[in-house]
């Protein structure tokens, strides 16, 4: 697959397009401008170096009495446009409703997954930009006479405005906009997927390292956990120092323990463990049985040593303030299970010392993702951010480990089969390649 990557040179922003690592190719749509007997004219230069010519004649024509600023945008738009269209590697005459829904999201910043490629962005644009230059863009295939049924479909839209004073009346009045152009409301659903790669989760793990952040270690811990384990978010944070246990066979390795308490906030309970709802449950067989009150997590040595290296530095009193330590003390405090006259603490923490909340860990992680161009989807939380790792895990077990459903509901721990089978997303690109490799073996098959 190709891998196409934004960047910045001498001239502006490129596209490096990677296959296998290496560079194959580069995307620069360059802005020129040019003085010719005192009148200064704007065009676009193509990957090739040749003139676009009919955005020269757009911007130098047909805007010619517009505003030096306007004729900008409308470069700076049309530059984009023609950039998309290079690394889609279509024409205008190309733009139908898919293209649009990627030019769209292009424009917008979003990070973009074709069957063939994967596209990363960096640069950000707002709403209204977005709008601006896809009207800009209307207005140029307008100009070039070049039709795109779903750029320029509309939708009738109400709006109510009031009068001044008391007594005035409101008024209600109907305006056509663009389906295409987006507001707070209606965004455009980009296809997200639902779980992180084997590559993906490397690129995370990349760039968390790559931070200026005291908090490295927790956060490469926790995603290490999800992934690589299996576990939700919840469990993690529901983690107390007295829930990590040696292994009884390897005193190299550890077992977690997942289980609820009184204790725990709503973003620290174990979903699928038993719950408890006053301090005489703790005792009940139910809590007691695993399986049904606790369930446990094997964890490897190199794991193991992550784990017990956050408890130590999180904990250092010589790098602490005496705040953070009053709050370690005072209000990380947890129920203790195992030992009730020893004190027990929640094992992840925010740097104020209190425990940390799904809220700040998902805050950290978003931009993240944003950062190395892994999509986020506002409107559906179950395809979004913490959770991509819990999926990651089992499709890792399945495409990677070729680990049958059985084995990924034990490591899942799940409690029926058609739970696990909601985890076995394939992304569009897998797909693409099972179905050339069936495609193959059966035209193979045919010339026997």
């Amino acid at each position: 697959m190709r891998v196409i990557k934004e960047g910045e040179n001498y001239f502006g922003t490129v596209y490096h397009i990677y296959k296998n690592q290496v560079e194959i190719r580069k995307i620069s749509v360059t802005r020129v401008h040019q003085t010719y007997e005192g009148v200064e004219y704007i065009f676009l230069l193509d990957s090739r170096g040749k003139v676009i010519k009919e955005v020269f004649n757009f911007i130098n024509d047909y805007c010619k009495a517009e505003v030096r600023n306007s004729k900008e945008q409308a470069a700076s738009a049309l530059k984009l446009f023609y950039s998309f269209l290079e690394i889609r590697d279509i024409t205008v005459q190309d733009l139908d409703r898919n293209e649009v829904n990627n030019l769209s999201r292009f424009i917008l910043g979003d990070a973009i997954e074709g069957n063939l490629y994967q596209l990363l962005l960096t640069t950000k644009r707002s709403i209204s930009t977005h709008n601006q230059y896809l009207d800009t863009i209307r207005k140029f295939m307008k100009f070039i006479e070049v039709k795109s049924d779903y750029l320029f479909e509309q939708t009738v839209a109400s709006i109510s405005k009031g009068g001044f004073g008391l007594l005035s009346h409101t008024k209600t009045i109907t305006v056509n906009k663009y389906k295409t152009n987006v507001t707070r409301h209606n965004s455009f659903v980009s296809y997200v997927p639902k779980y992180i790669s084997l590559q993906e989760f490397s690129k995370v793990k990349k760039f968390i390292v790559s931070r200026n952040s005291r908090h490295n270690s927790r956060d490469l811990l926790i995603i290490n956990l999800m992934f690589t384990r299996g576990m939700r978010l919840g469990e993690v944070l529901g983690l107390t120092l007295e829930d990590i246990k040696v292994h009884p066979k390897d005193s190299n390795a550890g077992i977690l323990i997942l289980r609820n308490r009184l204790s725990d906030k709503k973003d620290q309970q174990a979903k699928t463990c038993f719950k408890v709802f006053k301090k005489e449950d703790y005792n009940s067989n139910l809590y007691t049985e695993e399986g049904i009150g606790y369930q446990t997590i094997t964890v490897p040595a190199a794991l193991m040593g992550d784990l017990k290296q956050y408890i130590e530095t999180s904990r250092d009193l010589l790098l602490l303030s005496d705040s953070v330590l009053d709050n370690i003390f005072q209000n990380s405090i947890a129920d203790s299970l195992d030992n009730e006259h020893e004190p027990n603490y929640y094992l992840f923490l925010n740097k104020n010392g209190t425990p940390l909340t799904a809220g700040g860990f998902n805050k950290m992680l978003k931009l993240v993702f944003m950062n190395i161009g892994i999509s986020t989807d506002h409107k559906n939380k179950k395809n979004n951010l913490s959770h991509r790792f819990r999926h990651g895990y089992a499709m890792y077990l399945i495409e990677n480990m070729n680990k049958d459903i059985s084995y990924v509901k034990r490591e899942l721990r799940h409690k029926s089969i058609q739970s696990t089978l909601q985890y076995y997303n394939p992304k569009h690109e897998t797909i693409l390649e099972h179905t050339k490799e069936l495609e193959k073996k059966l035209l193979d098959y045919y010339k026997e």
